[in-house]
């Protein structure tokens, strides 16, 4: 009997290294060179168990922005939940995972797809458009500048994560801070 035959099968741990070889796929070779046969040569598995978890290049795609969103959205509920009730907390709590530490690996992926996937941009946006909604109407008069700085929060994630800049622990708090302090003062 082959090896394979002998390998106890965990379909759930097989599947997360699946979609964690095709993301460091993505970010040290970029979007393009995602194949099925490179994921399932560096994940170990057979071209026929990477299909089993994900019939197409598209099927693993949507898988990997689906776990991104799951790694995500309850990072930002959780910070929600610890904020008081106010016009405010959404943003707050939107700075707050903007700051957090997150894995590199996948807030590059996230940054890549947004930019290669229209649809996945698509859905970020209309989720990021639903918390500006709920503050325009919890407090119009305010909306737009929380809007603002859920921009500069954004900045700081982006230039991080693009490798543009690097901040040291003190710094990344101290601007957290000051961005908090920005808000509340709204």
């Amino acid at each position: 009997m082959s090896e394979a035959h002998h390998r106890s099968k965990q379909p759930d741990q097989v599947r997360s290294q699946l979609l964690r070889v095709a993301i460091e796929l993505i970010v040290s070779e970029g979007y393009g060179s995602l194949t099925l046969d490179k994921v399932a040569r560096r994940a170990g598995v057979s071209k026929g168990g990477l299909q089993y978890h994900f019939s197409s290049k598209a099927v693993l795609l949507r898988g990997i922005c689906e776990s991104l969103k799951e790694m995500f959205e309850p990072m930002f509920n959780e910070a929600l939940a610890q904020e008081p009730e106010s016009p405010k907390r959404a943003t707050r709590a939107y700075i707050r995972v903007c700051f957090a530490e997150i894995d590199p690996l996948c807030t590059k992926a996230m940054f890549l797809l947004t930019l290669a996937l229209p649809e996945f941009a698509r859905e970020q946006g209309e989720w990021m458009q639903n918390l500006i909604d709920q503050d325009t109407a919890r407090a119009p008069d305010l909306a737009q500048m929380l809007l603002l700085c859920r921009f500069a929060a954004d900045g700081l994630w982006l230039a991080e994560t693009s490798g543009v800049l690097r901040f040291d622990e003190a710094t990344r708090t101290a601007l957290q801070g000051r961005l908090l302090a920005f808000t509340d003062s709204l």
